[in-house]
């Protein structure tokens, strides 16, 4: 997956987690077990900063790395909630100018 595909990704996400009303926030603590709201929440708030990172900083592999753990990370909550399933999340990651 490129940056510009995660970036893709990062905004459907967005998208799609607020259309359920799942506002993006971060966590206020990283310590303490929380509630399905506050960890959907924190998936859209992780997408926001991908977005940032991909727009304000120089792409690092460093950086490549983080973005593309953050994106599992995300997709892994929303599977863990059935809010898209994994085939969705394969095609969600393949660049349009793939045939």
């Amino acid at each position: 997956m490129t940056t510009d595909q995660a970036q893709k990704v990062a905004v459907l996400y967005i998208g799609l987690l607020e259309d359920l009303g799942h506002k993006p926030k971060e966590r206020d603590h990283y310590d303490v077990i929380v509630c399905d709201e506050e960890k959907l929440c924190h998936a859209g708030w992780m997408c926001l900063e991908i977005i940032g990172w991909i727009d304000n900083q120089p792409m690092t592999k460093m950086m490549i790395k983080k973005i593309m753990r953050w994106i599992g990370f995300v997709q892994g909550t929303l599977d863990s909630f059935d809010l898209r399933c994994v085939s969705k999340m394969r095609r969600d990651n393949r660049s349009d100018k793939k045939p």
